[in-house]
């Protein structure tokens, strides 16, 4: 199994429009309408991507996803209370 991370290149735009629609990724759109990724959505991509080669369906993504986001939301609420 590859350790190496994709980048945007490696991804089809058929495939970031299914993230889009699942949920998964929200980049924003420039004028034209065109995805803009910040370093956050890269970063978020890359973790799709890598959850997809262990081979977790969608639904699956969208949910560990929302775990990880919980979590880092708590995590940071602990740091403010704790300082």
């Amino acid at each position: 199994m590859s350790t190496r991370t994709p980048d945007l290149t490696e991804v089809g735009p058929q495939t970031l429009h299914l993230y889009e629609r699942r949920g998964l990724l929200a980049p924003n759109r420039n004028g034209r309408g065109a995805r803009r990724f910040s370093r956050g959505d890269r970063e978020r991509l890359r973790r799709i991507s890598e959850l997809v080669e262990l081979g977790v369906n969608l639904t699956g993504i969208r949910e560990i996803l929302a775990l990880e986001d919980e979590r880092s939301t708590l995590r940071t609420a602990i740091e403010q209370l704790t300082e």
